[in-house]
């Protein structure tokens, strides 16, 4: 349902010898083997998906197990890329849903309005029964993670997720270009423990 899994971070820029386009959703139900979930970058129009093409596609997953609520899952560059998927660091919106088929969604779980900017979410959530307190989140940063506390209940971490204040990013690209730069690591394994900061 709505809420029960939720994105925690993602990647835009893919400069040189920086990091790739990546993902990262958190499950906050338990799913069975065989589960499928799809995730789009391709533009909603309140009925229907625009078609594929131009650096929009979809990925699909399906649960190689039986998975519990706190897993964390990571679409790497490869997996986007073969599902013809590529983040913009222009703006982007980024659906995660269930259906029949890619193109026939009837469950919407989770949406995020990425790297526009500002805290707005620019998409179209008409049709998608998502709102607010349960189901999509804007973050204005090319690069971003989730940063808050786990509480260990799902239809609490969730409101936490929406938050935009609970996130942390940067427009840099995810490298250590040069020492001290503010950069933001997405590829954290675990958002939900992330380390502590560290200050030299």
């Amino acid at each position: 349902n709505a809420g029960q899994a939720a994105f925690v971070s993602y990647e835009t820029d893919a400069t040189a010898g920086g990091s790739p386009d990546a993902l990262r959703f958190v499950l906050l139900a338990d799913i069975l083997s065989g589960t499928t979930l799809y995730i789009t970058d391709r533009t909603w129009n309140g009925t229907a998906f625009a078609a594929a093409g131009g650096g929009d596609g979809t990925f699909t997953y399906s649960a190689p197990s039986d998975l519990p609520a706190g897993t964390i899952i990571t679409l790497s560059a490869n997996q986007l890329a073969s599902s013809g998927i590529t983040l913009s660091n222009l703006g982007e919106t980024v659906f995660l849903y269930q259906g029949a088929s890619a193109d026939a969604p009837s469950r919407f779980i989770f949406a995020m309005d990425i790297a526009d900017g500002n805290n707005t979410f620019n998409g179209n959530l008409g049709g998608t029964g998502l709102t607010g307190i349960n189901g999509y989140v804007a973050l204005a940063r090319d690069n971003a993670v989730y940063t808050y506390a786990p509480t260990g209940l799902g239809a609490l971490q969730i409101t936490s997720i929406v938050d935009s204040s609970n996130w942390y990013g940067s427009d840099q690209d995810d490298i250590l270009v040069t020492p001290y730069s503010d950069v933001i690591d997405t590829t954290i394994d675990n958002v939900l423990n992330p380390p502590d900061m560290v200050m030299i």
